[in-house]
């Protein structure tokens, strides 16, 4: 699997570097202003969460236009009041994957980037509130069909519903009655038996944003799986709001505990993404990281929530239709500055005047190479051997034979690498997720024994006007 590069700030700088401070009138205005935004139960709770959104600006060091959440802090979680949660409710009918869920709680998988749970909660009549499991969730990593209500494999066991496969449901009647289900030793041998403990255990405070809040949910150690489980499942949505609404989104504020400041700074592939496409607007306000998890319940009013993985094999292939995809696409080769175009004609960033006479590159065939060495999973023995013979064999001169040793490099030489050829032959791996950098007519050999290929799907193929071997 390709590494995702180091992470380095997107400035340059570091916490040891000095920056001038705002000027004081400047610093005043801007403290006032989140005074104002934000409504606390406590002053503890102000002072502390005014801080963590202060630190995670870099001090003030960058100016925006989103203001920041209205939240209402309860250091004691029983005297957070009751709530009655709804949804989820289907955002952009004729589409899928985009939901809307109103007064609910999530929780964090102790060691998964992308695992949550969500608390639920029921009127006092409903009869799961009898139920002793109905504070567990289902197994992980869970994979059912059905949607939210749909039955998986574990909902005999907990006597409810499972949820999505990584947004697991919960259900209560309040925080305290979450508490002291969770305290039971059934529930507790349940969660360790099937690896979902989750943070809080219970909650000692609640934080409750008023503020419609988007939950970004994505595996940060696989660039394969953040494209094929949560991009695809968000571009249609991204694409209507970008086109249809105005550049106008239900929400300015994103919450992710998989990989904080990846709207920020951060230089994971899958973040670079995001950020280059505006993927949730051209000022999202990215939620600072939470300070006390194992602690404090974090509850939304309005959360907006995507079925990550439902379109990991486009199951719903008309819900992302070739036009919404080729957009994407051409805004990532403009925003890279690729030197092809998708139809292979040189663009405007390859360093040369493109005359229409001359609008197809003049060019060897490029294929690229890669043995999946670094990883030392799934690799290519004898590739270089290969390689050697055919630079050598008069068959193959008119062919260009690029060998790439490690894909452990910016996002930028990746997209490069993949625009520049016209053929691949790799071994499985996450470094493919590239492929949306490549242009239309690329052949790809993916190498391997009874792999699950997301790239082989034929749906994606036809998105990316490509051949799979």
């Amino acid at each position: 699997i390709a590494m995702p590069p180091k992470q380095k700030s997107r400035d340059g700088g570091g916490r040891g570097r000095q920056r001038t401070p705002p000027p004081q009138l400047f610093f005043l205005l801007a403290a006032g202003l989140l005074l104002a935004a934000l409504s606390f139960q406590s002053r503890k709770g102000l002072r502390s969460y005014v801080s963590s959104i202060l630190s995670s600006a870099g001090g003030g060091a960058r100016i925006r236009k989103t203001r920041p959440p209205t939240v209402e802090v309860y250091t004691n979680a029983s005297s957070f009041p009751r709530l009655l949660s709804s949804g989820p409710h289907v955002v952009n009918p004729g589409t899928v994957g985009l939901y809307k869920f109103s007064d609910v709680c999530v929780t964090k998988h102790q060691t998964s980037s992308y695992l949550r749970g969500l608390v639920y909660f029921l009127n006092e009549s409903d009869p799961q509130l009898s139920n002793p499991m109905r504070c567990v969730t289902c197994s992980a990593p869970l994979n059912h069909q059905g949607g939210w209500n749909g039955t998986g494999r574990d909902a005999e066991v907990v006597g409810h519903t499972c949820g999505f496969e990584c947004i697991h449901a919960m259900y209560a009647r309040d925080v305290e009655d979450w508490n002291e289900c969770r305290v039971t030793e059934k529930a507790k041998h349940q969660a360790r038996v099937w690896g979902q403990v989750q943070y809080p255990v219970t909650a000692e405070a609640v934080h409750y944003y008023k503020s419609p809040v988007y939950l970004l949910d994505f595996r940060s150690e696989n660039i394969g799986h953040s494209l094929f489980d949560t991009l695809l499942v968000w571009l249609p949505h991204w694409y209507m709001y970008r086109n249809k609404a105005g550049g106008s989104f239900p929400f300015e504020h994103v919450v992710s505990d998989s990989l904080h400041g990846c709207l920020e700074s951060s230089t994971f592939w899958f973040c670079e993404i995001l950020r280059s496409m505006d993927a949730f607007g051209t000022d999202p306000f990215e939620l600072p990281p939470p300070p006390d998890v194992k602690t404090t319940l974090y509850c939304y009013e309005t959360l907006y929530v995507s079925h990550v993985a439902l379109q990991r094999t486009l199951r719903y292939p008309e819900a992302l239709p070739k036009s919404v995809f080729d957009e994407f696409r051409d805004i990532m080769f403009e925003r890279y500055g690729l030197p092809r175009n998708r139809n292979g004609t040189a663009s405007s960033a390859a360093g040369t005047v493109v005359t229409e006479k001359r609008r197809r590159m003049s060019r060897r065939v490029s294929i690229l190479l890669y043995a999946h060495e670094p990883s030392g999973r799934r690799v290519w023995e004898g590739m270089n051997d290969l390689v050697d013979s055919a630079r050598t064999n008069g068959k193959y001169s008119h062919v260009d034979l690029l060998v790439v040793r490690d894909f452990d490099v910016p996002i930028q030489e990746q997209a490069t690498l993949f625009n520049t050829a016209d053929g691949f032959v790799m071994t499985h791996g996450a470094q493919m997720a590239n492929s949306i950098f490549a242009v239309d007519g690329a052949v790809f050999y993916e190498l391997g024994c009874l792999i699950p290929s997301f790239l082989g799907n034929s749906h994606f193929m036809k998105l990316l006007g490509g051949t799979y071997k």
